[in-house]
């Protein structure tokens, strides 16, 4: 067993995952010859027979260590051991993989325990970039949101209905003229504030530009209509408030929080579920950055179908696990076969088309 084995860390009830991964990685050697024995160093790269028949090859040093790829019939990959060992040994089940992981670095796997306290920052974290660049002066230049103006009209032409929600998603705005540097011109936009989770201080600003097409509003059609200004890692948009009705930092104890990566889906899911409160978290590569307060015990990752992805796939799998030993339920939605997502989903169903 790994040196690591009479560290400190074991005398924690729960490990994080965070914590894991790292073990894992420190006993990598051992990891490997046991996970796929008679294997051979070739670089940075640790190669051998898979449990398939097939070669399998896991980057060893440098910046991608733990990354890994099969290169049989099922072509399945991953940038962890803790997602090797859920292909290589617990077939794709995740939940098995974390418990064989905690056996193999010593931990406990006794799940029927709650996990201890996470620790929760009193502060936003470490942004890369200066304040000013959070976008909040573009936020308070513009207006108000209301259901008649460009931005109410955009959502409610995207299939959002504004009797279906409990109140209107007070936290968009709409900016009369916002610049566009693809354009190089002012464009009339629709802009959201991305808060720390636990501060509620803005760290970013979405901007999403519109364009008029007679009496309708649409996404600007320019390459990128849809942009970030600001350090959002670990941030979300705050979009409704559930069945309590209470602002987010009143949120009460036993909570449910369900999570989209667009503003659209999000609001899809709201109108449909209105009891739960809804957020965006902006973009599939910050879900595994947030932390949420406590109060919300139940969560719900609302998936999309516009691509699979192995990476978003793994990083939805660690979210899922980490906030069960955080000791919330966790619900997952995805769409039927055949439909993107929750935005699509919801127009097809009250209108019959996407």
């Amino acid at each position: 067993m790994s040196s690591f084995a009479s560290s400190a860390i074991f005398s924690m009830a729960r490990l994080e995952p965070d914590a894991v991964k790292a073990l894992l990685a420190a006993s990598g050697a051992e990891l490997l010859a046991r996970l796929l024995p008679g294997g051979r160093y070739v670089g940075n790269e640790y190669r051998a027979d898979g449990p398939d028949g097939s070669k399998w090859a896991v980057v060893t040093k440098g910046s991608k260590v733990g990354c890994w790829q099969c290169f049989g019939a099922a072509g399945v990959a991953g940038r962890s051991f803790l997602s090797l060992i859920r292909d290589a040994a617990c077939q794709g089940d995740h939940v098995a993989a974390f418990q064989w992981a905690l056996k193999f670095v010593g931990g406990d796997d006794d799940r029927t325990r709650l996990p201890p306290p996470r620790t929760v920052p009193v502060t936003a974290p470490p942004r890369h970039e200066a304040a000013s660049d959070n976008g909040m002066g573009i936020y308070l230049k513009a207006e108000p949101f209301d259901w008649s103006n460009p931005v109410g009209r955009y959502l409610v032409g995207r299939g959002i209905d504004p009797a279906l929600l409990p109140r209107a998603p007070a936290a968009l705005r709409y900016h009369a003229g916002l610049w566009n540097a693809e354009l190089q011109c002012h464009l009339p936009a629709m802009v959201a504030p991305i808060i720390h989770p636990i501060t509620r201080c803005q760290m970013a600003i979405h901007r999403t530009w519109l364009e008029q097409h007679g009496s309708d509003w649409v996404k600007a059609r320019v390459e990128t209509p849809k942009k970030v200004r600001g350090a959002y890692k670990g941030g979300f948009i705050p979009l409704t408030r559930g069945a309590s009705g209470k602002r987010w930092a009143q949120a009460p104890e036993g909570d449910r929080l369900a999570l989209a990566e667009g503003i659209e889906n999000a609001l899809s899911v709201a109108q449909e579920e209105p009891e739960w409160r809804v957020a965006a978290y902006v973009a599939a590569n910050n879900l595994l950055e947030l932390t949420l307060p406590a109060v919300f015990t139940a969560i719900c990752l609302i998936a999309d179908r516009d691509g699979e992805n192995w990476s978003v796939t793994e990083d939805r799998d660690i979210a899922r696990e980490q906030w069960r030993m955080e000791g919330r339920e966790v619900f997952d939605w995805t769409p039927p076969p055949g439909v993107k997502d929750a935005n699509d989903y919801v127009r097809e169903r009250h209108y019959g088309h996407a």
